[in-house]
C-alpha cells in the first residue's frame, strides 16, 4: 500500500483578492489552519479532496479517478498531478520522472503549504516526514495532512501519532484504518496488548462505518493476522461485495486462501490476486501482485510455471525502466531455482540480474542462491561484497544479515553445527531464510524433529508476502517429501 514520491521546489506568490460577486459563488471558506485549495475552477478542488479522502480510506482506484478528474478540469493543477502519480504510479520510470517535476512546476504559483504538501507526496523516508511535518505546522487543523504526517513515521512513533489522531478526530475513519493496520503487524512478535488494541480499533471502525468496505477489510486483515481465517474471510467477502474494487481485501483473501486448508487453495488465492490486479490503479503494485501470484505455484510443486511467471514479471519491470527492482526479481528467481533443486539455472538467472541492473545490489539474494545451491565459495564471495557495500556495519539489521549469510555459507560447506551458532544470532523471525538454513542444518545433523518443526512453522507463517519466497520454498520442499 506504498506511494511514488519525489523531491520538490516551490515559489510563494500572493493569492489575489476575489471580487465579492465571485466570492458569493465560491465554495465555503476552509476553516483556519486547513488546506484551502482556493482559486481553482469549479469541481477541481472537490475532486482533489475526494482523491485524498479515498486513498486514505483504502479506496485506491477511486482516489486515482478523482485525481484524474481534478486534472481534467484544470491541467495546471500541480497537486492533482501529484495525487494521480501517487495513486497510480507510472508505466515507466521515465514517465514518472517527467510527471513529478511538472507537478512541482505547476504548483509554483500556489500557496506554500499546498506546495509543501505536494512535495511531501513526492518524497520518501525522512524527506517525506520532514515535508509532511512542515505542511502540518503550517496547517495544524488539517486532519488529512495530519494522517499523512503520522504515517510518514515508523515504529512506535507512527502508532502513537495515529492513536493521537483517533482521539482528536473520533469520526475519522482513515486514522482508525491505518492504526489497526500497523498495530496488527506486531501481533506475532510483541505484546498481546497490541493484538487486542488492533482488534478493538478495527471493530470500532466497523461500528463507525458499517457500510464502508474498508472497515470490513481492516477487520479482516486483523483477524487474518490472528489466525482466525474463516472470520477474516467473511469480513473480506463483505468488503468485496460492498465495493468490488476493494483492492486490499482481495490481497488479504489471497493470503488466507493459500493457508486455510480448503480445496484448491492455490487456485483460489491466484484468482484473488487476479482480482486485485484488475482493480488496482497502480502499475507497480500490479507487478508486485503478479510476483506473489507466481510464488503460489511452488505450493503446488509447479516449479517450471512459477519460474516462468517470476521471470516474466522481471522482464516487464525491466521494460518499464525499473532495472534495480528487475535485478532483484531475477535474483529471487535464482533463489527459487537453488532451493528447489534446479542448481543449473542459478548462474543463468543471476547473470540476468547483473545484466538488467549492473549497479543494483543483489548481494543478499545472490548469497542466498549460492548457499542454497551448495556453492560455498560463491556464497562467501557475495557475503564479502555485501559487507563491502554496507553503508553502516554497526546496525542490528546488518549484524543479523551477516550472521544469516555466514550461517547459510557454513551449511553449504557442510558445517551444520557451526552454522547453527551463526543462524541463531540472526533475526530468524524477521528473515525466514535463516529458518530455511536451520532446517537444512538440523537435517544434516539427523535431527529430523527440529527440522520438521521449523518447516511446519514456515508453512503456517502469517506474514504473507513479507516472507513469500521462503514460505513457498518450504511448501515445495514439504510437497516433495
Amino acid at each position: 500500500m506504498s506511494t511514488l514520491r519525489r523531491r520538490w521546489s516551490a515559489v510563494v506568490l500572493a493569492v489575489p483578492v476575489l471580487a465579492s460577486t465571485l466570492l458569493a459563488q465560491a465554495p465555503a471558506a476552509a476553516p483556519p489552519g486547513t488546506l484551502a485549495l482556493a482559486g481553482l475552477p469549479a469541481g477541481a478542488r472537490e475532486a482533489a479532496f475526494a482523491s485524498i479522502d479515498a486513498s486514505q480510506s483504502w479506496q485506491f482506484m477511486a482516489g486515482y479517478e478523482q485525481a484524474v478528474k481534478a486534472l481534467s478540469i484544470d491541467s495546471t493543477f500541480g497537486l492533482a498531478r501529484a495525487l494521480r502519480l501517487s495513486a497510480g504510479g507510472a508505466a515507466t520510470v521515465s514517465m514518472a520522472n517527467a510527471e513529478g517535476p511538472r507537478a512541482t512546476a505547476d504548483a509554483a504559483g500556489r500557496p506554500v503549504a499546498e506546495a509543501t504538501y505536494l512535495a511531501a507526496l513526492r518524497a520518501a523516508g525522512t524527506d517525506a516526514n520532514r515535508l509532511y511535518g512542515a505542511a502540518h505546522a503550517m496547517l495544524p487543523n488539517d486532519r488529512r495532512i495530519a494522517l499523512d504526517f503520522a504515517n510518514s513515521f515508523t515504529g512506535v512513533t507512527r502508532t502513537d501519532s495515529l492513536r493521537s489522531l483517533v482521539r482528536q478526530y473520533p469520526d475519522f475513519l482513515g486514522a482508525r484504518l491505518w492504526l489497526a493496520y500497523y498495530l496488527s503487524f506486531s501481533t506475532y512478535s510483541t505484546s498481546k496488548g497490541e493484538q487486542y488494541e488492533a482488534m478493538t480499533v478495527a471493530e470500532d471502525a466497523v461500528r463507525l462505518a458499517p457500510n464502508n468496505a474498508a472497515s470490513h477489510t481492516v477487520l479482516g486483515h486483523v483477524l487474518q493476522r490472528m489466525g482466525r481465517l474463516d472470520e477474516a474471510a467473511a469480513h473480506l467477502a463483505t468488503a468485496t461485495k460492498m465495493d468490488p474494487r476493494a483492492e486490499y481485501a482481495y490481497v488479504v483473501e489471497a493470503e488466507i486462501f493459500v493457508r486455510d486448508g480448503k480445496p484448491k487453495g492455490v487456485d483460489r488465492s491466484r484468482a484473488a490476486y487476479d482480482s486485485a490486479i484488475a482493480v488496482s490503479p497502480n502499475f507497480g503494485r500490479k507487478l508486485t501482485q503478479r510476483l506473489y501470484r507466481a510464488f503460489l505455484l511452488f505450493y503446488d510443486g509447479r516449479k517450471a510455471e512459477g519460474q516462468a511467471e517470476i521471470t516474466a514479471v522481471a522482464k516487464d519491470r525491466e521494460a518499464a525502466g525499473n532495472v534495480a527492482a528487475a535485478a532483484v526479481e531475477y535474483a529471487q528467481a535464482a533463489d527459487f531455482a537453488a532451493a528447489t533443486g534446479d542448481s543449473a539455472s542459478v548462474e543463468r538467472l543471476l547473470g540476468e540480474a547483473r545484466r538488467a541492473g549492473p549497479n543494483a545490489n543483489i548481494t543478499l539474494q545472490a548469497a542466498h542462491a549460492y548457499a542454497l545451491s551448495k556453492q560455498p565459495a560463491q556464497a562467501r564471495r557475495e557475503l564479502a561484497e555485501y559487507v563491502r557495500r554496507a553503508a553502516d556495519t554497526t546496525t542490528l539489521a546488518f549484524r543479523s544479515d551477516r550472521h544469516r549469510l555466514t550461517g547459510m555459507a557454513l551449511v553449504a560447506e557442510g558445517k551444520p553445527a557451526e552454522a547453527l551458532v551463526e543462524l541463531k544470532q540472526s533475526d530468524i523471525e524477521g528473515n525466514p531464510f535463516a529458518s530455511l538454513a536451520m532446517m537444512d542444518a538440523y537435517t544434516m545433523l539427523n535431527n529430523k524433529a527440529a527440522a520438521s518443526a521449523i518447516l511446519a512453522t514456515l508453512m503456517a507463517d502469517k506474514d504473507g508476502p513479507n516472507s513469500a519466497v521462503s514460505i513457498a520454498i518450504a511448501n515445495y520442499r514439504a510437497l516433495k517429501k
